[in-house]
């Protein structure tokens, strides 16, 4: 069922244990009132699950709410997006199948410095497998490993997406939890990829931790490189997780930087961030030159499996008023 239908039909069902309680307890009753919520809560819950005429799918998995979506953007490109619990996890051009999110086509143009060095990708969170497409599409014979928990997820990508156009057997899907996942074996790549969130904007804390990136680090190759894709604003107190995130990265990356996607407007505003740990500063050295780095320092201790309070920092985000690039 429907949340917006179980809240209705729950708040009908409320109405009428309120109006037994007034019969019992002698109040005033209000049949006609009561009879119009009972009637009417439960209808505007229909009303309200209905899915906007630009859905093409929408349902519930065992782990998030998932619509899939088709609409033109401001530059009048129709995009289909992947959504999950709200927020939209992959979106394509219809036209061509290339990456419509910002954040997409940043870690490709970075990624593309030293791309054909990249044998082997290792992604953590697949959604609409976008991302390891365009790997794919740029590099064809990266092969690419993609851990991903929600087998409904990639149901939708081969049905709805680029992924599913024609075959590509060097993306192989493991449905399974990428901490398991890093500690179950030790094949090693050129790049790890982590693009992971269970909320709008949230990360699960388990994947930014110290533990995390040390696993995420002993599947790296020698020379190999870890990105990852975050959401933060530079600037305020929504900032507060991006400081902790940092301290964490620099203790396990002796290189690393965290790139903005969006350096000209709003630093209070939440944009993508592109983040990188490597061994060597010598990465760096071009992409330094023409992407801005984030201005927020690392602050306080490193995010532990003992101690990670993810949800509690990127919250202050809400606190500030979250804004959008």
């Amino acid at each position: 069922m429907p949340l917006s239908v179980l809240l209705g039909v729950n708040a009908g069902a409320l109405m009428l244990m309120a109006a037994a309680s007034r019969r019992i307890l002698g109040g005033r009753s209000r049949d006609s009132r009561t009879l119009v919520a009972l009637i009417g809560l439960p209808i505007l819950g229909v009303l309200a699950s209905r899915s906007p005429p630009d859905t093409l799918y929408e349902g519930q998995t065992l782990y998030t709410a998932v619509a899939v979506t088709e609409r033109p953007w401001a530059d009048g490109r129709i995009v289909r997006e992947l959504w999950q619990n709200g927020g939209s996890s992959s979106a394509e051009f219809i036209d061509s199948g290339a990456p419509a999110h910002v954040y997409a086509s940043a870690s490709l143009d970075i990624l593309n410095l030293w791309i054909d060095q990249v044998d082997r990708a290792l992604v953590l969170g697949g959604a609409a497998l976008t991302v390891p497409v365009a790997m794919q599409d740029a590099r064809p014979a990266m092969e690419i490993v993609v851990v991903e928990i929600d087998p409904k997820v990639t149901e939708l990508a081969q049905t709805y997406f680029a992924f599913g156009e024609r075959e590509r057997p060097g993306i192989r899907v493991h449905h399974e939890d990428a901490r398991t996942f890093l500690r179950s074996g030790d094949d090693r790549y050129e790049l790890v990829y982590l693009d992971v969130f269970d909320h709008l904007l949230t990360v699960p804390w388990t994947m930014v931790t110290r533990e995390a990136l040390v696993d995420m680090r002993a599947r790296l190759a020698p020379g190999g490189v870890f990105m990852a894709n975050i959401l933060s604003p530079v600037a305020g107190e929504g900032a507060a997780f991006l400081a902790r995130f940092r301290t964490t990265l620099e203790s396990v990356f002796p290189a690393n930087r965290i790139y903005m996607t969006e350096s000209s407007r709003d630093l209070g505003a939440t944009q993508n961030l592109i983040v990188l740990g490597a061994e060597s500063e010598v990465l760096f050295d071009p992409l330094d030159e023409s992407w801005v780095v984030s201005p927020v320092p690392a602050k306080g201790p490193p995010l532990t499996d003992a101690w990670a309070p993810v949800e509690s920092l990127q919250a202050r985000v809400f606190m500030e008023g979250l804004r959008w690039h």
